[in-house]
């Protein structure tokens, strides 16, 4: 134990070090550095290191490479100088382009500053390969030192991933350090959580309650992103609403292939309205017939979990005894009645229920609320206009067409949540002469209405 704490805390200590060296080249430095990294990970996969590397993510994750390649590329493509520019103004402004010696000479009222982390700890799920790519960008972009921590049997995936940074940034790789821990090692966490500015982990909510119990009380900044759930819905037929069956199924068997639906924002329920253009058994059909097919090639599914097998094999024989079910080799469709949410192992299965009215869809969400984060949205105008404030107040972070559910911009929040500013802090930084008067309304003795003053009866 004594070992694992001392080599943990040195990793944490040593980044701290170097973050100094990182914020001192300019955020143009840093932005052009990380648009290389994104350039290596969206090119083709023509050469036999970039195959490995692959290989060894999908070896971690249990993903099949060619859905590891596609998901990474996603992402990478959106890590352009101009796009990472793009983003940093949307959420901090200015902010990272204003050192703090510049407020030396403040002669406003206020001057405000930002002030980024000296480090970041992410602790990263198992399953989700381009969340590695986003924790490094996120924390390097503000000027930060990055710690991942990766889940159990993962981190040869991680360092795969964000090898290539020493060849595409060296001067920022530096400031990269991946190294695991056993999660009941309580002690080397609390030394290394004690070291950082911030913390983001991912996983469940009971994994991710663990982590933020570990963080110190004050001075450590917590961001959590726990269990979560997506949906998807068709909505009533109107002007705006395509009514292409194939292409919709094609669509939303894409939502529910990418990372073979484990991500948390791969549709598990479709909820089908009663008058929609395309009916639920014909979109049913059309998942089964070209949905799902078109994508089997494309996207191998990976290797199921015992435990999620086990789940898909009862779900598949009580449906199929029923006559509501479309399965194939790697999908299976269920067909319900009623208007109820339902949740759906990793397998690539898709939950196809009714509704008519909002206040049925609301009724039916409920049990979710707060724990949603995609809405997979077809509808015309007036549907549209209705169902928004409805997902918002349920919480859904997310609304987007079918087809972009596991294909989110870089520039979203997370769970409704910014990323970059809920890492950083800010001083503000008050000018002027140093003064010793009062406010006249509190100096004035006389004054009749504050308790106390000599009108005061």
């Amino acid at each position: 134990m004594r070992e694992g704490i001392g080599r943990a805390v040195s990793c944490a200590e040593v980044l701290r070090s170097r973050a100094a060296g990182l914020r001192a080249r300019s955020l143009e430095q840093r932005v052009e550095g990380l648009a290389a990294f994104g350039a290596y990970w969206s090119a083709p996969m023509a050469d036999a290191e970039r195959v490995d590397r692959v290989g060894r993510v999908a070896r971690s994750c249990g993903l099949h490479p060619r859905m590891v390649a596609v998901t990474v590329a996603h992402l990478a493509r959106q890590l352009s100088a101009s796009g990472l520019r793009q983003w940093v103004r949307l959420e901090l402004g200015r902010g990272l382009e204003r050192p703090l010696e510049s407020l030396a000479t403040a002669e406003h009222a206020v001057e405000r500053a930002l002030v980024p982390p000296e480090l970041v700890v992410q602790v990263l799920p198992g399953t989700v390969p381009a969340l590695v790519l986003e924790g490094v960008v996120e924390a390097l972009l503000i000027g930060a030192a990055v710690l991942l921590r990766p889940g159990f049997g993962a981190e040869d995936g991680v360092r795969a991933l964000v090898e290539p940074l020493a060849v595409c940034a060296p001067e920022l790789a530096d400031a990269v350090e991946v190294l695991h821990w056993p999660s009941g090692e309580d002690a080397v966490t609390r030394e290394v959580f004690a070291r950082a500015d911030a913390v983001v982990a991912w996983g469940s909510d009971a994994s991710v309650e663990a982590v933020r119990r570990l963080c110190p009380g004050s001075g450590t900044r917590f961001r959590g992103h726990g269990s979560r759930v997506s949906f998807a819905v068709l909505g009533p037929a109107e002007e705006g609403v395509g009514s292409a069956v194939g292409r919709l199924a094609r669509a939303l068997a894409l939502d529910a292939s990418l990372l073979d639906q484990r991500g948390c924002m791969s549709p598990q329920t479709v909820f089908v309205h009663r008058g929609a253009a395309v009916a639920l058994e014909d979109l049913a059909d059309a998942l089964a017939t070209e949905g799902f097919p078109a994508w089997e090639q494309r996207l191998p599914r990976g290797v199921l979990a015992p435990e999620t097998a086990s789940a898909v094999m009862q779900l598949r024989g009580a449906s199929e005894f029923l006559g509501c079910a479309r399965t194939g080799a790697s999908f299976t469709v269920i067909l319900h009645e009623t208007c109820e949410a339902h949740l759906a192992p990793p397998a690539r299965l898709l939950h196809l229920v009714p509704w008519e009215t909002s206040a049925e869809l609301e009724r039916a969400l409920r049990p979710w609320r707060g724990r949603m984060s995609t809405c997979g949205l077809v509808s015309g105008p007036s549907c549209r206009a209705q169902l928004l404030p409805l997902l918002a107040r349920l919480g859904v972070g997310r609304v987007c067409p079918w087809g972009r559910m596991q294909r989110p911009v870089l520039l979203r929040d997370h769970d409704g949540r910014p990323r970059l500013s809920e890492l950083v802090r800010y001083l503000d930084v008050e000018g002027g002469p140093v003064s010793v008067a009062l406010d006249p309304v509190v100096e004035d003795p006389a004054r009749s209405d504050l308790p106390g003053g000599s009108g005061a009866r």
